[in-house]
């Protein structure tokens, strides 16, 4: 089970890909709530933002100390907690990278990629 910053639980799923997509889902929509409660009078869609990556991140962070927990008790459920959100990340990035590549490369291509 995964805990988020605000109290909320995930139970581990052994079907990966269900528990990875109720994780995203879970952090988007506590840190959408929390981003929204964090705004003062007067900022603007940018200062939303600003605290919407805030959550995102600390969730983030918050989630990778739980998993260094369970490394010490499970390292392989640990590993494929990592090794299978690593993999999300890639397929999900796949389309817009993929599309990105060409099959004929020239010195005169100014197109960075990262």
């Amino acid at each position: 089970m995964i805990t988020l910053k605000n109290g909320d639980t995930i139970p581990y799923n052994e079907n990966f890909d269900d528990f990875f997509r109720e994780l995203v889902n879970s952090v988007i929509k506590a840190s959408l709530r929390q981003a929204s409660a964090d705004m003062k009078a007067g900022e603007d869609g940018n200062a939303f933002n600003e605290h919407l990556l805030r959550q995102i991140m600390d969730n983030s962070i918050f989630i990778v100390h739980q998993i260094e927990e369970l490394a010490k008790k499970d390292e392989n459920l640990s590993r494929l907690l990592v090794t299978g959100c690593l993999f999300n990340c890639v397929v999900l990035n796949l389309k817009e990278i993929g599309g990105s590549f060409k099959e004929d490369t020239s010195e005169d291509d100014d197109e960075i990629m990262h």
